[in-house]
């Protein structure tokens, strides 16, 4: 259980992060090269793989299909980067942070986390970006991939103000 825990603040870290780079990108910023970063939008985690070094080092592969949870990142064009981890048709994480995107990396953060992602590929379809994240005294290696999407209706419905 600690370890599902784990990996769903890793992925909500990491969206939070990548969320907020993007919506940096095509309206907001001047810089030709993040215009041309196509992750305004949702996206949901595909995958994610990460390496957890430590005491007990490990690798943890993860796979998210339709009866496990998900992880949703929405990039906004105000620099807002929204995720969201749900299972079925529960929230079980929500996070907010400030993005900005530099490079090819994706600076995010809140009061609580500062994150930053490096984008490795990007189409209109999927994101691939990875990550390093450090708490107390343990060390993950994170890699994803997100394809575009929609969020679903019951979740634009609960988060609807």
């Amino acid at each position: 259980m600690k370890r599902l825990l784990y990996a769903i603040g890793v992925a909500a870290i990491a969206s939070a992060a990548l969320v907020s780079c993007n919506g940096n990108n095509k309206e907001t910023s001047g810089n030709q090269e993040s215009r041309s970063l196509p992750i305004l939008g949702t996206w949901r985690y595909a995958s994610m793989t990460y390496i957890v070094s430590g005491d007990k080092p490990d690798t943890i592969s993860t796979v998210y299909g339709p009866d496990s949870i998900q992880i949703y990142d929405v990039y906004r064009p105000d620099s807002i980067l929204e995720s969201y981890v749900t299972l079925k048709d529960s929230i079980l994480r929500q996070t907010q942070m400030r993005y900005i995107f530099r490079n090819d990396s994706i600076l995010a953060e809140n009061v609580e986390k500062k994150v930053q992602i490096h984008v490795a590929n990007a189409t209109d379809s999927t994101l691939n970006f990875n990550f390093t994240l450090t708490e107390s005294d343990k060390t993950a290696y994170c890699e994803t991939l997100s394809e575009r999407c929609e969020l679903p209706a019951w979740l634009r419905q609960k988060i609807k103000k």
